[in-house]
C-alpha cells in the first residue's frame, strides 16, 4: 500500500469519527487528524507534479559526469509514473555500468 493511499484512508477515517463522535473533544481530534493527514496530500501531490520524466533525461545524460550512448525512443504512451521510473533507474543504470566496464560508455 502506498504512502499516498495510506494517507488518504487516514483522512477519510478521520472525517468518519468526526461525523460520528458525540464527545466534542474527539470531534476537534478527529477534525486535527484529517488536517493533518490532509496537508501531506497536497504536499505528495506537489512533489509528484514537479518530478522529472523520460523528457527529461537528455538534460541528466548532458550534466552528467559519466560518457554515455543514448539511443532508441521512448514511446509517447508511456504513462508519467512509468516515466519517472525509467527516469531515476537510468543513473543507476549508468554507474552499474561504470563499475563494471570502466571507462566504456554505457548505453542508455
Amino acid at each position: 500500500m502506498s504512502v499516498s493511499l495510506k494517507v488518504s484512508l487516514m483522512a477519510v477515517r478521520a472525517s468518519a469519527l468526526q461525523a460520528a463522535a458525540k464527545d466534542p473533544d474527539a470531534k476537534k481530534a478527529a477534525r486535527t487528524i484529517r488536517a493533518l493527514s490532509v496537508d501531506p496530500l497536497d504536499e505528495l501531490q506537489h512533489m509528484v507534479t514537479l518530478q522529472p520524466t523520460v523528457g527529461d533525461q537528455r538534460q541528466l545524460i548532458d550534466t552528467s559526469a559519466v560518457d554515455v550512448e543514448m539511443s532508441g525512443a521512448v514511446p509517447p504512451d508511456i504513462p508519467t509514473p512509468a516515466q519517472r521510473t525509467i527516469y531515476r533507474t537510468e543513473p543507476v543504470q549508468a554507474v552499474r555500468a561504470g563499475l563494471v566496464r570502466p571507462g566504456a560508455g554505457p548505453p542508455v
